[in-house]
């Protein structure tokens, strides 16, 4: 039997890998640096999503958002490129689903807003860059998801068509990035988005784990 896709387009943050402690110990330095309201860790971790800018945003005060660009973002990210891998896991399931997906020749690929630099280090630390076909970050698109240039960047790379692909994300940013492209879109409930908007988007499918959407993915 044919399968119904040959391509995985993965989100990052909050589906392959718990990035969240990494992020809130790097956030939480910038709050105290520059004096801002202290934030739970809870309240950082909900933040996620979008990249840092949009972080820096949702955790400081209106105050400091004046010096996000020019001082507190390029503060931010060579503190978070220094330690982004001290405390990042893999969340269950992920290695061995990529590994059954190259076994299988299955192609992947990891659209994210993390910035190459970090994305690259932390895969390396985790032992995964080797299952994906092509990794696409911010630096590689002028058009952040939801807009689809990221996913078409992947889909380009490996030879797939929109048809033949299924994104698997953990926000309603990641399921109006598969709406955007044509794509079908699979959502986790573990990540860092709030599940009831995810469902209100109405993705294609919802998992509990990883590991589900190679069935998915055989029909």
């Amino acid at each position: 039997m044919m399968a119904k896709y040959d391509t995985i387009v993965f989100d990052f943050d909050g589906v392959v890998a718990d990035t969240a402690p990494d992020i809130v110990n790097c956030m939480r330095m910038v709050i105290e640096t520059v004096g801002s309201t202290p934030r739970t860790d809870e309240h950082i971790a909900k933040s996620i999503g979008g990249g840092a800018k949009k972080l820096l945003e949702r955790c400081l005060d209106p105050e400091f958002h004046g010096r996000i660009d020019g001082e507190l973002l390029p503060m931010y990210n060579v503190y978070y490129d220094e330690n982004c891998d001290v405390y990042t896991t893999l969340y269950p399931g992920v290695k061995e689903t990529l590994q059954e997906a190259k076994e299988k020749g299955i192609k992947t690929g990891l659209a994210t807003m993390k910035v190459r630099r970090a994305t690259l280090k932390i895969c390396d630390t985790l032992g995964i860059t080797q299952y994906f076909d092509t990794i696409v970050t911010p630096e590689d698109v002028s058009k952040p998801k939801p807009d689809p240039e990221s996913v078409f960047k992947i889909l380009c790379a490996v030879g797939s068509t929109a048809d033949k692909a299924i994104i698997i994300g953990d926000t309603k940013t990641d399921i109006l990035t598969a709406k955007n492209s044509g794509m079908d879109c699979a959502v986790v409930p573990y990540g860092y988005g709030n599940f009831d908007d995810m469902k209100s988007a109405n993705p294609t499918y919802v998992i509990n784990n990883v590991r589900e959407i190679l069935d998915i993915i055989q029909g």
